[in-house]
């Protein structure tokens, strides 16, 4: 297993490309974020607290994004649902 500062540390990182990369690509962005999440979830330290806010954070961008991505392919007419 890896030590709780390791975890922490790569759990923060990934909640910061998480949250950059939910700009960008925000389904990266929210699978990114639920990695980071995971990593961190029972760690109690103050890296491991920060990790856990940028990673919540990358995926509430992450979705909103997603969302809106999709919100406006299909008012565009770029993606066709089928009607009854």
């Amino acid at each position: 297993m890896l030590k709780e500062e390791t975890r922490s540390l790569s759990g923060y990182v990934i909640g910061i490309i998480s949250l950059v990369s939910a700009f960008f690509q925000p389904l990266m962005g929210l699978i990114f974020g639920i990695i980071a999440l995971i990593g961190v979830r029972k760690l109690k330290n103050a890296v491991a607290k920060r990790a856990r806010i940028l990673s919540i954070i990358g995926i509430i961008v992450g979705v909103i994004l997603f969302a809106a991505s999709i919100y406006l392919m299909i008012k565009n007419g770029q993606l066709n649902l089928p009607t009854a």
